[in-house]
């Protein structure tokens, strides 16, 4: 076989670029004897769609609507004429492309997506083209010393009637507060929990969760349509942290912890107008055949607040405007998105090349990956301090119950798959 490898390969090992940063990499080719090549080019692309359908009692309403942000081709090589033969070897063809800064991040959800791709070809005339594709992740900052009023805390109090069987009777009065409501992927949030049971029956542990809410919006494709935007919500939850402790009537329960924030898009997903994400963190409660919920707004960043520790530190953070690179990038938490290759090749020999890139396609497109600062870790590991133990249960009835705290998170269960939650 006369071509032995074609490839791309990014500068950057994570294959995670900034908006208006240079992506940069080379396309690698490798001959076992002199071949007849047209041209190798390099095409890059970003956009978005979404797309939703709506059964009605006799027929479906389609929902779609597209944004294309980058859309660049680049010739690596071209032949002298048409009988010169591209040399033996092995062969590095470098690109730099100039991504706008306007552009937003890469995201992947069940109705829609933001994607960015790097496609090589290698036109060999009458045998056909032999292609090279691969995804990269964009990631437009969002820094929190930004916005507003993210570095305020937030309290949340509800008072529930409790219903429950055997004459159960009484009400609860949950609060929930959290530090500050704005953070970054790998950041600790710190969180405080009251509970008065004052029913008269038990209570079965909590939930805290992100929750995030994708909204599309898309286009009626029907005839008759108006024209105006509709819109379509998807909610995906993730588990920060659980216990299964038992609160017992006339009891109180206070829990002082923190928790992680997983590797997530970022909120708005500014420069996209069909995409955007919002965030809550939501304490659930079981409180007899009902469940209480406490939530709190917060605005997911790729730059954090700076703050003297975001651990031990209680006071108002420190802003300063200032963008460090993170240390990591982690995949996104939500899942990986089936795509399906529909490739049509002229021959053969090209069949048998392009195996690899449909395998690839048939099975996962890469997830993008998402600013992650390792926060713990890192206050931990440089002679910092060890995060805090929850501070110990308060007294505001007759007895109170001391539950078996967790020093540090609970570990995290996988995340549910887009289908589990019960959403159309």
């Amino acid at each position: 076989m006369k071509i032995e490898a074609f490839d791309i390969r990014f500068d950057s090992e994570d294959a995670v670029f900034t908006a208006g940063q240079n992506v940069t990499g080379t396309v690698i080719l490798r001959l076992s004897k002199p071949t007849r090549i047209v041209n190798i080019s390099i095409k890059f692309e970003g956009r978005a769609k979404s797309s939703w359908e709506v059964s009605g009692s006799d027929s479906k309403k389609h929902y779609r609507a597209y944004e294309t942000y980058i859309d660049e081709n680049v010739t690596l090589y071209n032949s002298e004429d048409e009988e010169s033969k591209h040399p033996a070897g092995y062969h590095i063809y470098p690109f730099n492309v100039a991504l706008p800064a306007s552009i937003p991040s890469s995201f992947e959800g069940r109705r829609g997506y933001i994607r960015y791709q790097c496609m090589a070809f290698l036109d060999r005339g009458w045998k056909g083209v032999l292609d090279s594709e691969m995804d990269f992740t964009v990631i437009r900052h969002l820094d929190l010393n930004t916005i507003q009023n993210v570095a305020e805390p937030s309290l949340s109090t509800k008072e529930e009637v409790y219903e429950g069987c055997c004459c159960d009777s009484g009400v609860v009065i949950s609060k929930f507060s959290l530090r500050k409501t704005g953070f970054v992927p790998g950041e600790p949030m710190m969180f405080e929990v009251s509970i008065e049971n004052k029913s008269t029956s038990s209570l079965c542990g909590l939930c805290i969760q992100l929750i995030q809410t994708v909204r599309y919006t898309g286009y009626s494709d029907s005839v008759f349509s108006s024209g105006n935007p509709k819109f379509h919500d998807k909610v995906n939850a993730w588990v920060l942290y659980e216990i299964e402790d038992e609160i017992e009537a006339n009891k109180t329960y206070s829990l002082h912890n923190y928790a992680l924030i997983p590797a997530v898009a970022p909120s708005l997903l500014e420069g996209c107008g069909i995409i955007s994400t919002m965030y809550e963190v939501t304490l659930r409660i079981p409180v007899g055949w009902s469940t209480t919920d406490l939530s709190s707004g917060v605005t997911v960043g790729t730059v954090p607040l700076r703050e003297f520790d975001p651990l031990l530190s209680m006071g108002p953070p420190q802003r300063i405007s200032m963008i460090d690179p993170p240390p990591s990038y982690e995949e996104c938490v939500f899942g990986h998105m089936a795509i399906q290759s529909g490739e049509n090749v002229d021959s053969e020999e090209v069949n048998e090349q392009n195996e690899s890139v449909r395998q690839r396609r048939r099975e996962f497109r890469r997830m993008p990956s998402y600013p992650y600062y390792n926060m713990v870790s890192s206050s931990t590991s440089n002679g910092g301090t060890e995060p805090p133990s929850p501070s110990s249960p308060t007294t505001t009835q007759p007895t109170s119950i001391h539950p078996s705290e967790p020093s540090a998170p609970p570990s995290q269960p996988p995340p549910p798959s887009y289908d589990s939650l019960g959403q159309t």
